[in-house]
């Protein structure tokens, strides 16, 4: 089940989002000189949202609990046990509190333009019940905090004090911990992750791919366009029904290059429906997309066929429950500021907490 939805959610969202997050050196889409059409209108907020010196972004899954178990419910195989149902219920509470944050703010040229990472600053943030696990970079420096006890309480997994436990085992010899349990910044050791950052793209360019997939802008947004409807709902507010099957063989045919063959997109669109759509509404302000409203319930009920040997479908397709996919975005600079750090994570630590 997840396996069938998996390739055709992915490229659609690539192909209906790309646009709105454009990389150092790609083609917006040409603005019209004449009167547009929704669709010509959408695209030219889409390609504006990519520009400028600053661009945050906000995902989050709008449904309550009861939705969650719902869905739970319907893609179990078995009746769970009383151990699994209490884990079902403690994840549904916990998922409607949880917001992705990314923050990038340029230093240098426009975000689409610039191609010196140091002229980047960016944050990255987890946050339950607005409570944060973020981390920082700021002018070549990383930084990362924790509310752990807001944390704690937002989920009910643990207490301030069941982490202190266990910290206090670990503080002789990584004494920065204890500051990091406590709620306060930590420094990450910058010649450290420097040397790290440098040797990652050290690795990427040495990977020498025969042929480097590439997204051009303007091929996203026709491709995008070509398998639409697009309305205007009002001045802000745009509804976007994509035909899946189609932007499907769209992606695959974008790039050669990339790892979304034609093959691929045929296995995907044959566990289809016909008439399987993307909906999405989307919301403009100030001639950027701000705001995009995806119908994840209706892509699990129904996009894919019906199976008898995948009961679930059928079970998703009679659920009654709702689950949007809700990504805002700014253009507003994040004000990325260094905190007055506590405590520095050190070289020796930073080599074995870092992936190798």
């Amino acid at each position: 089940m997840r396996t069938k939805l998996a390739v055709p959610a992915l490229a659609t969202a690539a192909v209906l989002f790309a646009g709105c997050t454009a990389q150092p050196g790609s083609t917006p889409v040409p603005l019209m000189p004449t009167v547009v059409s929704p669709q010509q209108s959408l695209m030219q907020a889409v390609s504006a949202t990519g520009q400028g010196k600053d661009l945050s972004t906000s995902i989050r899954l709008d449904a309550t609990a009861d939705d969650l178990k719902k869905v739970a419910a319907a893609l179990a195989d078995d009746q769970p046990s009383a151990d699994d149902q209490k884990t079902i219920d403690t994840v549904s509470e916990i998922v409607p509190k949880v917001v992705l944050k990314t923050a990038l703010h340029s230093r240098g040229a426009e975000l689409n333009t610039e191609k010196d990472p140091n002229n980047l600053d960016g944050s990255f943030a987890l946050t339950i019940d607005g409570k944060p696990l973020e981390g920082l970079w700021v002018g070549g420096q990383a930084f990362l905090h924790a509310d752990v006890d807001g944390i704690g309480k937002a989920t009910g997994l643990f207490t301030t004090e069941d982490i202190q436990m266990i910290a206090g085992s670990m503080a002789t010899s990584m004494p920065w911990i204890n500051k990091l349990v406590e709620g306060q910044w930590v420094a990450l050791d910058k010649a450290t992750v420097a040397a790290y950052l440098e040797r990652l793209r050290g690795e990427a360019a040495s990977a020498s791919p025969t042929a480097t997939p590439s997204i051009d802008a303007a091929k996203v947004s026709k491709a995008f366009v070509d398998v639409s409807t697009v309305t205007k709902v009002d001045e802000s507010t745009f509804k976007v029904v994509t035909d899946v099957k189609k932007v499907v063989k769209a992606a695959a045919a974008i790039d050669p290059n990339d790892d979304l063959t034609d093959t691929d997109a045929d296995e995907a669109v044959a566990g289809l429906n016909d008439g399987a759509t993307l909906d999405a509404t989307i919301s403009v302000a100030d001639g950027k997309v701000t705001k995009i409203v995806i119908d994840i319930a209706d892509i699990m009920r129904t996009w894919p066929k019906p199976d008898p040997e995948e009961p679930t479908i059928a079970k998703l397709a009679a659920a009654d429950f709702k689950l949007n996919g809700v990504i805002e975005l700014s253009s507003a600079d994040p004000q990325l500021k260094a905190p007055t750090a506590a405590a520095t994570i050190p070289a020796s630590d930073l080599k074995q907490l870092l992936p190798s």
